[in-house]
């Protein structure tokens, strides 16, 4: 500070902070303050914690919005991890949730509230998948459906 500064004066630098495109965990650093003069009396806190809130996010979606299961088989509910040009530096998980519909809770395998993780390493429009089983019957009806909802873990993904 100049020898004219009047006490209580402030003095700001800006700190420059580049955007990426990656998704992850807020980053820190940590700022002090220091005098060249020993004599100098430094009051109040001498250092101050900076966070970089990341910006960047992650689209996660249903490769497929109707699946047709056989009786008696299984077939794939598939994540998709979409729209992460610079990738991941973190895990992204969802979960997956069945709500019967005109199928009952005994026609297929039921899943609440099931994490998938796409690891960080996980590769852009690459897909994670979790098996759904239809149980067999041997009752002559209509074609049933239940509905499979994913939702983010984190509110920042």
């Amino acid at each position: 500070l100049p020898s004219t500064t009047a006490v209580d004066t402030a003095v700001c630098r800006d700190i420059a902070v580049p955007a990426d495109m990656i998704v992850e965990e807020n980053e820190m650093f940590t700022i002090s303050v220091e005098t060249s003069n020993p004599n100098d009396v430094i009051m109040g806190p001498t250092t101050a914690t900076v966070t970089i809130m990341d910006d960047d996010s992650a689209a996660v979606s249903i490769q497929e919005i109707q699946i047709n299961i056989t009786e008696g088989t299984s077939g794939e509910i598939c994540i998709v991890l979409e729209n992460v040009a610079g990738g991941l530096e973190r895990n992204v998980s969802v979960t997956l949730t069945t709500t019967a519909g005109t199928a009952g809770a005994n026609d297929f395998s039921q899943l609440t509230n099931e994490v998938l993780s796409l690891p960080s390493t996980t590769a852009v429009d690459t897909a994670v998948c979790r098996d759904i089983t239809v149980t067999a019957d041997m009752i002559v009806e209509d074609n049933e459906i239940f509905t499979i909802s994913v939702e983010t873990t984190n509110p920042n993904d």
